[in-house]
Order: C-alpha cells, then structure tokens, then sequence
C-alpha cells in the first residue's frame, strides 16, 4: 500500500511538473542598450547573369548583343630559373593543351600583350609581352626589353584586346570591323555568309537549356508569356536580300517567325508580338520526355548573299524600373530589401573601360589559363550601380585583380571626381546618365580586390588564373592596388571602403594579409555551414546546424576576428558570401536537397549572419547568391544550392533561404540592442556531430531585437523541431496598441519549395499588443514582430517644405496633428511657439489650443509661407501638448523665397526693372523708371521740368556726353556731369537694351529713343 502511494505521488509529481514546464514562459526584456550600432540589412550576391538557366534577370536576353570581341586578363606565377627577358610559367603543362577540345593557350596567344610585374623582385616593371611560346611543356613568355630577374612565384599580369573575333584570339570570318550600324558603341559586327540551303541559320542563340543539358528536374526557367519585342539592325549585300527571323521552343512552337526584306544600307528592324498564357507551358514533363529549350535563329533565304547583323535586343515590353534588370528581379529585391549588394559575376581580365561600355559595346571577357577565348559577358558597372540605387542597397564591388595603374586611377574619378571636374571618366560618368558623384548617392560604396585572390593559383584552384598563392603575395599586391587607388586626387576616403578577402577556413591567413597590408578597411571572409555526415534523425541533420549559428565563440571566423584586432588598426571583418556549403560526402540527394533547399534554410542562413552580427559585431554581410538552381557536389551529382531563389522567370519561386533574409530585413534597422531571457529557458543538447568540434546545449528560444528612433523590432527563433513555446515580450517603454507580425512556420521541416509551393509566411496585423505582450512561438519557426513607441500628439509632417513663392506672394500647407497616445485618455495642444529662424516669413493659420483631442483623433494646423524678402527661410517651431510622456513635438518648416532678385521688394511680375533695385514703375513709358526720372526732375531749380513727361530719354541732362537713357540703363548719377559710362558703353547698351527686352523700352518713345541713341554714338565716335 505504502509502494502503490509512492508510485503515485510520483506520477503527480511528475503531471505537475510536465504541465508547468509545457506553460512555463521565455521572458524576453528588450532594452534600448546597443549591442551594434548603424547596423546594416543583410546583403546578398547577384551572380552572374545566364541566359541558359535561372539566372535570367537582364531586360535583353542576348549576351553580347553587339557582337563584340573580347579582351583577357590573367594572373600568373613564374618558375625558377627567370632571367631579365624570359620566364616560364608555373602549375600549368602544356601537356595538359588539347586543340580539339579547346583547353590551353596556344603559341602566340599572349604575343603583343601588356605585362606588369607586381610582386617579387621585379616588381614595377612593365611592358609587352614579345612572344609567347611552349617551351620545356610550360607557358613561356619573352619580354620586349631586359630587366631585373623574376624570382620564383614573382606574381605577373598579362592583359590583351582581341579584334575581328567573338572572343577569341584569332580573327573569324563572320566578325566585320568595317562597318556597324550607325550610332552604335561598338567596333564590329556579325557577317553571315550564304550557309548553302534557307533551313541553315547563320546566327544562333539558345536559351533556358539547363533543364536539357544538366538537370531536368530544374524545369522551364524562361516562360515567354505576354508582350514580348525584337530588335536589330542589319543590312544585305543587294536590295530585297530576304532575312527571316525565328524564336521558337524548339518542338512545340514559334513564337516569331517573320521575313525581312533588307536594303544595302543599315535599317533598324523591330517587331511587336504576344504570347498567350499557356502558349509557352511550364509542365509537367516527365523524365523521358523530351526538354525543349528556346531557339533564336537567324536564316538567309537568298541564295548567294550575304547579311550583317548587329544590336540585337529581345525583351519582354512594358517594363517600367529604369535599370538594365527585369522587372520581376528588381521588384524582387526591393522586397528583400539587401542592405548591400556584391556585384560578383566572374569579372576577372575585364578593364575599366569594358565595366564601364554601354551593352552593345562591351566585349566578352577571359581569365583562365587553360581557356582560350573570352566567354563571360554580363551587365556593367554602371548598370550595377543604377540597380543598387533603385534597390536602396550599399554598392559592394569586386574589382578585377588585373585592372592596370591606369584604370584604378579612373576609377575613383569615376566613382567620385564631379563632373565640373573635366576628368574624363566623370564625364563618362555623366554621358552615362549619372551626373552627380555615385559617392553623394551611397553612405558607403565596398571595393574589394579581386575574389578569394589566396588561391592556390593551380588546377583544383576554382580561380586559377585570378589567384596570388596566399595571403603574403595577396596582402602585399592589393596594399600596393589600393594606394594606387588612393593615390588620385578624387579618392574619397571617407565614402569607400575597401576590402580585401580572405580565407574562413584557414584563420592565419588573415595574419599574413595584415602583415603585408595597412591601406585596405577591411577583411571580408565566407563562413559557409551546413556539414551532413550524420542524418538518420532530424535531430542529428538540423540541431548541429543551429547549435553551430549560436556557437560563433567555436568558429573560425572568432578566431580571425581575434586576429585582426590584434593588430589593433580598427581594420573591420565582413561576410563577403555565407550560405550552405554541402557538397562533400555521399549523402543521397532525398536527404541533402530538403537540407539546402528546405524550409530549415529559412531558419539557419539569418540565424548565421545575425549571429555573427551580434557576437563578433560583423555589420557587412552578403549571402551567396541571389539565382542559381543547382551545383555539381564531390560525386558530380546536383544538389540544389547557393540560388535563394528557384528561379526569376519560371516558377518564380523564392527557396527558403531567401523567405529568411527577407523577414530579417523587415526587422533590422538602426542599432542592435540587447535582450536578455529569464523565467523557462527550454534547451537542446546534441553530440560533436556534423562539424560540431563539441557537443553543445542551446536555447531553443532566441531573440534579436532593433530600435531606431520611436521603430522597433524583434526576430524571434523557436529552433525546436517539435515543440512550440510560450513568451512574454517585455518593453523597455510602453508600445502603441498596434504592431505588425510576420511569421514563418512551416508544417514539416523538410518541405520546399523546389515543385510546389508549399512556403510562404503570414503578415498578421496586431491590435492588443502591451507593455509584456504573451503570445506561443510554434515550432521551427522565425517571428518578426514591428511597433512604435510613438506616443501622444504627433505632427506629419515634423518638417515642412513649401513650394518656391515669390515674394509678396502667400502659399497654404496642412500639417496633421494626431494623438497616437493608446491610454491616459485626450490630450491637448497647447501651443505653438517659435524657436529660432525667421518667424516673420511664416504664419499659423490655426488657432490654439486644441483640446480633449481623444486617441486615434487629429486635428490640422494651416500654415501660410508669406516672405518679404528672397532666399531660403527656416523656421523651427515646438508645439506643446499635454501629453505625459512627450510634452512637445519640434517641428521644421522651411521655403525658398524668389521673384526679387535686385532685392527692391517688389516682386518681378509687378517690378518693370527687376535687374534695378531703385526703380520698379514706368508711369510714362518711356523705358527710363519713376526714380530715376524723379530724381532729375528735383535736381531742375527751374520750372523746364515738372513732370516725367519732361524727361526725355535721349537728353543729356548733366551734359556728359551720355543721354538719359544711357545713364539709367548703367545707374549712374544724371545730375552729375562729372560721372562716365565704360569707354564701349554702345555696345554695352545695345546688349542691355537686349537683355531687358523690348517690351520694357519700345514704349512711347521707342522709336525717337533709339534714333536717338545713334545719332549720339555717331558723334562720340566723331569726336
């Protein structure tokens, strides 16, 4: 009996505890203590653009729609062995070259090309490369004059412009450098020859193919739908040569197919055609079918002749943001709102003047070794620059490493010099449609040299041919780049931020760049995640995953940050790319494909990077990448990775990752402050698995919170798979009764949205929100939670601008004061009293006080601008209210007073003389005014000269020399005979008489006048 008791006494002990452990609350105190301050949203890489898969995001589909050539650019390493004119090339053989293939240099590739030692030492030399040889199964270069001696590794860069080609080296027949179309920025165009039958196309171009050719389970990534437009210029080698032009899906249909009759002359052609929904279909397909891609085809259908084509464009009509970029992707990034954006396409071998070239004359670009030909092509700097201004992001820009002295130097005028400058790339600049310094448009703009410049410069190198072989040469090249870059006298030093990467994975490295570097602001590093060894639980797969976002004191990346500050130069740490990195072992893809692309991910990549943001005060941070379906892991299978969003054009559907960073954009603004937790604090604890180096227990319950100003916000992460959790959010002040929540919580954490839409988030507004504010976190998800604090009688606008009035002149404008207090019942305004500032030029209209104003209510005060005299009038105003907690509300207003620009106070449109600040009126007409004609009237002792009828324009009254007229129109004295006009006074007249118009003085006397004043210049010109 005693036994049974005590079984139950523990059962009810037990039941008590279990039911007041599953209520027990997470208290979350918010505070107004920064952690970080002026933090940044979180950024994110664009990649390059593709016109074969998801990357689909330029408003032209062609890549190259110039038909432009190429230029490369590569880093290299030389052997032992180098004397003053030769050196050999180190980690590539010539054995490696396959001409059928197209993989290495051929002889004579680098001939003629520009060479600049930068590290070693030769470093500075410069020059050209005289051949380029294969000698001894090695790269070998000879220079065009003798020098000092490369040593081993000497770090060198060659750079060279192809012409009459399409990337290549050695010239192409169809490339025609003779004739373009007229106006085009660009130095060749396509020439097609008869192929031998009309079904033969002359010029191809493919898209959305990557469902063909790598991955069908990507799909359609380019949906032709709606209005869509062509346009090119081409002419043919005889009138009424026939052109037919084709877009089809290959298989299921075309979308244009059209004849062109073409002249001898260049003729623009253009052609409008729509797509009906469904005309284009999505799917399904299955795996056997087969994948259609789009077909862009170009065919002659007169025998014998001969075409030339050039400025191709294909788009979709009716897009309306002013950049380069689609619609869909720029609305797109305006909602994820990136603090920053990286501009990494893969720029390397490009020059300046190729960033900066307009679409139809930017060439294609090269870097690597074992190429031989220029294959990238993307957007330009400049369009980059106009999509972050559109978007609102910082600029983070990856320079070439092989831009010479020359382009680093213009490239600060271009981002900087103004254009009153004349520096010829400001003026570019401006051609360009950017006026101003892109420094006045951003706080900061981000430099950094190169991208994982480190690399070990050889085959397994992602870079070779863009790579210093660590951080040493790294460090001491881009120090020497960057004060070539500040060297300028346009660098701006307090707008750019220049950056040099370094290697996460291997902390010393950041040692080796400090200690060959002090010009650069900061080191950036990619701290990916996301190891998957172990994944028989879902424990096993997502805690690891989360417990190693908390765990930052275990990264790394702490220990790189330790190691920069030790150098104690206030030298910052940014994130340049951060996402999973899952691509080792052999784990099956119905495992690593919900683990990259699943709902966790929504979770995991904010969690990272605001970790990171909190604990190691890293405040620049992008995410790797914006598209991008899938990637080759180890075993040369997909996985579907590093793309936040599906796809643009397709299923326009956003993964996870990106779902994350959105609501974490919606909640960080001005500084990042402390909460703390107390009351339950619920935990996981999971073994040293999956990159975790210990095992680690961690709260499951996390909070990231923000205030600007009246703003706030908080993120909250519920990271337990299984469970939901309450929470009371208390307040470091009392919050309005209204805020907004947006919230994650997916229903099973291994759903995406790869097929099916199957995650979205909820917006929910909130109309009970309190001081300790309770409400549940279900499991496996994030939580934004939005409010002000803004309390009492507010005033919008607190600072008014009126439009330009001119003086004597009145303008009216409504301010709205609104009593936002959401307890304590009415308030009052009181008054309103004048601060500072010219309080003379502006007038309340309204009367005060205003009382029992209840919450929700508002009231207008009518403001009159009313100025006197011109220039700019500012005013700065309080208004008192009864509110407890904000007695007054400051207010600015401020306007432009015109219209009197000789400061006589009376305005232009009623001042005849507005150049003349004694006279306004004219009561005779006679062009000469009421003052000035008085003031010879009261000098007349007699009686000649009693009215203005009396004043005549083409008297001498004081008899110098110069009629009345003359001496009005300079102001000089008419009673004195001693006064001058300049020695040209006639043709000073004459243009004054111009200038004041003849309304002013063809009046009465316009025609004696003016007779007058000739007869008069005869004379002097006599005497």
């Amino acid at each position: 009996m005693i036994r049974s008791r005590a079984r139950t006494s523990v059962l009810l002990h037990a039941i008590f505890w279990g039911a007041y452990l599953a209520n027990a609350q997470t208290v979350i105190q918010l505070s107004e203590t920064p952690i970080v301050e002026d933090v940044r949203r979180l950024g994110v890489n664009l990649g390059g653009p593709e016109s074969y898969a998801a990357a689909q995001y330029m408003k032209n589909l062609v890549p190259n729609p110039g038909f432009e050539s190429g230029e490369y650019g590569m880093v290299w390493h030389t052997k032992s062995g180098a004397t003053g004119n030769h050196a050999l090339q180190d980690f590539w053989t010539t054995d490696w070259n396959n001409d059928i293939l197209g993989i290495g240099q051929q002889e004579g590739f680098w001939n003629n090309a520009d060479y600049e030692i930068v590290y070693g030492a030769a470093a500075g030399r410069r020059g050209k490369i005289s051949s380029f040889e294969h000698e001894s199964q090695t790269y070998s270069y000879y220079f065009d004059s003798n020098g000092t001696a490369p040593d081993t590794w000497s770090v060198v860069f060659v750079r060279q412009q192809f012409t009459k080609s399409f990337g290549s080296k050695l010239p192409s027949v169809n490339a025609d450098t003779t004739t373009t179309r007229p106006g085009s920025p660009g130095v060749q165009s396509y020439h097609g020859f008869w192929p031998g039958a009309d079904w033969m196309p002359i010029a191809t171009q493919y898209f959305d193919s990557y469902w063909r050719d790598s991955q069908f389970e990507a799909g359609k990534m380019m949906i032709i739908e709606g209005p869509w437009r062509i346009e090119f210029w081409a002419k043919g080698k005889n009138n009424g040569d026939q052109m037919r032009v084709r877009f089809a899906r290959e298989g299921e249909g075309s979308f244009i197919n059209r004849q062109f009759s073409l002249s001898t002359s260049w003729q623009k052609y253009s052609f409008d055609f729509t797509v009906a929904p469904g005309a284009d279909k999505l799917g399904p397909y299955a795996p056997t079918d087969y994948h259609p891609i789009l077909v862009l085809s170009f065919n002659m259908l007169t025998p014998g002749t001969e075409i030339w084509l050039d400025d191709l464009e294909l788009y979709k009509s009716g897009q309306v943001n002013p950049t380069q970029f689609t619609d869909r992707f720029v609305n797109g990034l305006k909602g994820l709102r990136p603090g920053v954006l990286r501009d990494w396409r893969t720029q390397f071998g490009a020059s300046l003047d190729n960033e900066l070239a307009e679409a139809f004359g930017r060439k294609m670009t090269g870097w690597r070794p074992h190429e031989r030909k220029a294959m990238n092509w993307g957007y330009s700097l400049h369009d980059f620059l106009e999509l972050c201004k559109e978007v609102g992001s910082e600029p983070w820009y990856v320079i070439p490493p092989t831009f010479s002295p020359e382009d680093l130097r213009n490239l600060a005028a271009y981002l900087c010099a103004p254009t009153s400058s004349n520096h010829p790339y400001a003026l570019k600049r401006a051609a360009l449609g950017q006026e101003e310094p892109w420094t006045t448009v951003f706080p900061k703009m981000h430099l950094e040299y190169g991208n994982e410049l480190w690399g070990a410069a050889s085959g397994n190198d992602p870079f070779f041919g863009a790579s210093m072989l660590g951080g040493k040469r790294l460090g001491r090249v881009a120090h020497d780049r960057f004060n070539i870059l500040r060297s300028g006298p346009f660098f701006d030093a307090a707008k750019l931020d220049l950056i040099i990467g370094g290697q996460n994975g291997s902390p010393d490295r950041q040692g080796e760049i400090m200690d060959e570097a002090t010009s650069h602001n900061s080191i950036a590093l990619a701290p990916y995640f996301g190891a998957l060894e172990t994944y028989n639980t879902q424990d096993e797969i997502y805690y690891p995953l989360f417990a190693r976002a908390l765990a930052t004191d275990l990264t790394k990346a702490n220990t790189s940050k330790q190691i920069i500050d030790s150098y104690n130069r206030g030298t910052e740490m940014s994130i340049y790319e951060i996402n999973y990195h899952t691509t080792g072992g052999t784990i099956p893809s119905s495992i690593r494909d919900p683990f990259t692309a699943g709902a966790a991910g929504a979770l995991a990549l904010p969690l990272y990077m605001m970790s990171f943001q909190r604990n190691l005060g890293v405040n620049l941070q992008c995410a790797f990448t914006a598209l991008g379906f899938s990637f080759r892991d180890d075993n040369k299978n997909y996985c579907r990775m590093w793309g936040m969003l599906r796809d643009i054009e397709g299923t326009k559907r956003k993964r996870p990752t990106w779902i994350g960073v959105e609501l974490a954009n919606k909640a960080i603004m001005g500084n990042l402050v402390e909460s703390t937790h107390s009351g339950a604090i619920p935990t996981k604890t999971i073994g040293a698995i999956n990159a975790l180096p210990i095992p680690q227990t961690f709260p499951v319950i996390n909070s990231f919170a923000y205030h600007d100003g009246f703003d706030h916000s908080v993120m909250l992460y519920n990271l337990d798979l299984n469970s939901a959790h309450p929470i009371v959010l208390n307040h470091a002040h009392r919050p309005q009764s209204t805020a907004t929540m947006y919230q994650f919580a997916p229903s099973d954490i291994n759903l995406t949205n790869e097929d099916t839409q199957n995650l979205i988030y909820q917006t929910t507004p909130i109309t009970n929100f309190t001081d300790s504010y309770a409400m549940t976190l279900p499991s496996k998800s994030i939580t934004v939670l939005k409010w002000s604090t803004k309390m009492g009688l507010t005033a919008a606008p607190d600072a008014m601008v009126f439009p330009d009035t001119e003086i004597l002149s009145t303008v009216d404008q409504p301010m709205t004061v609104t009593n936002e207090a959401t307890t304590s019942g009415p308030r009052n305004l009181v008054s309103v009293n004048l601060v500072s500032g010219d309080g003379g030029s502006f007038q309340l209209l309204s009367s005060t006080p205003v009382n029992d104003m209840a919450p929700g209510t508002s009231t207008q005060l009518q403001w009159r601008f009313a100025p006197t005299t011109n220039g700019l009038k500012t005013a700065t105003y309080t208004i008192v209210t009864t509110d407890p907690d904000y007695p007054t509300i400051t207010i600015q207003l401020q306007g432009k007073a015109t219209g009197d620009d000789d400061g006589d106070g009376v305005p232009e449109s009623q001042d005849l003389f507005p150049w003349n600040s004694n006279d306004w009126a004219d009561t005779d007409g006679d062009g000469m005014g009421d003052n000035f004609e008085n003031w010879i009237i009261n000098a007349n002792g007699g009686d000649a000269f009693d009215s203005f009828d009396d004043v005549m324009p083409d008297d001498d009254f004081d008899n110098d020399g110069f009629i009345n007229l003359a001496e009005f129109l300079y102001q000089t004295d008419p009673t004195d005979g001693t006064t001058s006009l300049p020695v040209q006074w006639m043709g000073a007249l004459v243009t004054s008489l111009a200038l004041i118009g003849a309304a002013l003085l063809y009046r009465r006397y316009k025609l004696v006048t003016l007779r007058a004043v000739a007869a008069r210049g005869d004379r002097i010109q006599k005497q």
